[in-house]
């Protein structure tokens, strides 16, 4: 999880000035971006446990 922050610091600028360059707006970029930032936080919430028990799709096989 650690190497989000720096893979965000390598492909974000790039990422961004992409959906600029495409879209024609820096503000429709950030929208964007934002977007995708909370669709990813959301996929986070759903499959990121402490516990594996916690996890939706574990099998049993899995959790013994």
């Amino acid at each position: 999880m650690d190497s989000g922050a720096p893979l965000g610091a390598a492909f974000g600028g790039v990422i961004i000035a992409w959906l600029i360059l495409s879209l024609g707006s820096w503000r429709t970029a950030f929208v964007v971006a934002g977007i995708a930032t909370i669709a990813a936080r959301r996929a986070g919430l759903v499959y990121l446990r402490d516990e594996p028990a916690d996890h939706p799709s574990i099998s049993p096989g899995e959790l013994s």
